[in-house]
C-alpha cells in the first residue's frame, strides 16, 4: 500500500455523512476526506504525484540555522550576517588577514575604496610592487597620493603638503639691494602657523663665481622666530651692493 501525505481536498459533490469522514492530521493541520474518495484512490493505485502530495521518503528543509548557530530555527527564519559569521556591511571588527593575491599590472578588483563628504574617491591598492593610495579619478602612477616601494622608498603628490603635516615647512625669497658694508632684514611668514616655535636654518642660492662673494652671510635674526615666521639678516661685506637670493627650511611641531 502506497504512503503518502495530502496536501489539498478533493472536490466533493456533495458532503458526506460525518460517519463517512476521515479526519487526517498532517504538520499540525487537520485535513478530512470522504473514505469513499480515499477507497477510490487507494483502488486506483494513485500516487502522490498524482494528487500534488509529498511522498514519505521524500527529503524536505526540516530547519534553518547560520554556520555560527548551534540549533536550528523552524518558520519565517531571518538570517543576519552574524548568524554565519560574516562581517556586516556597516561596522564589525575583523580577528583575521585579508589575502588579496599576487600583486598584478593594475588590480583594479583588489582595493579598498572610500568616498569622502566632498565626493572624493580614494583607493588603497597594490600596483606592480608598490603599495598606493590613489585619489580617483585621477588615477596614474604619478599623482598617487602616496606610494611605499618593496624597497620602502615613498612617493607621493602633493610633497608639500607632506612636509607641513609633518611638521618642515621651506621657502626662498630675493633680499633687496644691499651696499656694501651694510645690511638688510627681511620678514619672513611661514605659510602655515607652527604648533610650537620651530627650528630654522637659512643659505644662500647663488650663481656667482665672485670670490669676493664669500664675504657676504645670512643669518636668522635672535629672538624673531615665532611661530608665524623670523626675520633673515643678509651681511653684505663685499664693497660692492648685493641681491642674493636666500633659502629657508623651518622645522617644528
Amino acid at each position: 500500500m502506497p504512503i503518502f501525505q495530502i496536501n489539498q481536498l478533493p472536490t466533493i459533490p456533495q458532503a458526506p455523512a460525518d460517519a463517512d469522514v476521515l479526519a487526517i492530521e498532517v504538520n499540525g493541520i487537520t485535513y478530512k476526506v470522504s473514505k469513499q474518495a480515499l477507497a477510490a484512490a487507494i483502488a486506483a493505485n494513485i500516487t502522490p504525484s498524482d494528487i500534488g502530495a509529498l511522498p514519505s521518503t521524500t527529503t524536505y528543509v526540516s530547519g534553518v540555522k547560520g554556520n555560527s548557530e548551534s540549533t536550528y530555527r523552524n518558520g519565517q527564519v531571518n538570517i543576519t550576517s552574524d548568524n554565519i559569521g560574516a562581517l556586516p556591511l556597516s561596522g564589525g571588527t575583523m580577528t583575521g588577514d585579508i589575502d588579496m593575491g599576487q600583486s598584478g599590472a593594475t588590480n583594479a578588483a583588489k582595493r579598498i575604496q572610500w568616498t569622502t563628504a566632498d565626493g572624493t574617491v580614494f583607493e588603497i591598492r597594490p600596483y606592480n610592487n608598490l603599495f598606493q593610495i590613489v585619489r580617483t579619478p585621477t588615477d596614474d602612477l604619478a599623482s598617487n597620493v602616496l606610494g611605499v616601494s618593496s624597497d620602502g622608498s615613498i612617493s607621493m603628490a602633493n610633497r608639500g603638503s607632506w612636509r607641513m603635516a609633518m611638521g618642515i615647512q621651506s621657502g626662498a625669497f630675493t633680499v633687496a639691494s644691499t651696499s656694501g658694508g651694510t645690511y638688510t632684514d627681511t620678514n619672513v611668514t611661514f605659510p602655515a602657523t607652527f604648533a610650537s616655535v620651530p627650528i630654522v636654518v637659512v643659505g644662500f642660492r647663488t650663481a656667482s663665481t665672485a670670490a669676493a662673494f664669500g664675504h657676504c652671510s645670512c643669518a636668522v635674526v635672535s629672538g624673531s622666530i615665532t611661530t608665524t615666521g623670523c626675520t633673515i639678516r643678509f651681511y653684505n661685506g663685499d664693497t660692492s651692493p648685493r641681491i642674493p637670493e636666500i633659502t629657508w627650511v623651518a622645522i617644528g611641531g
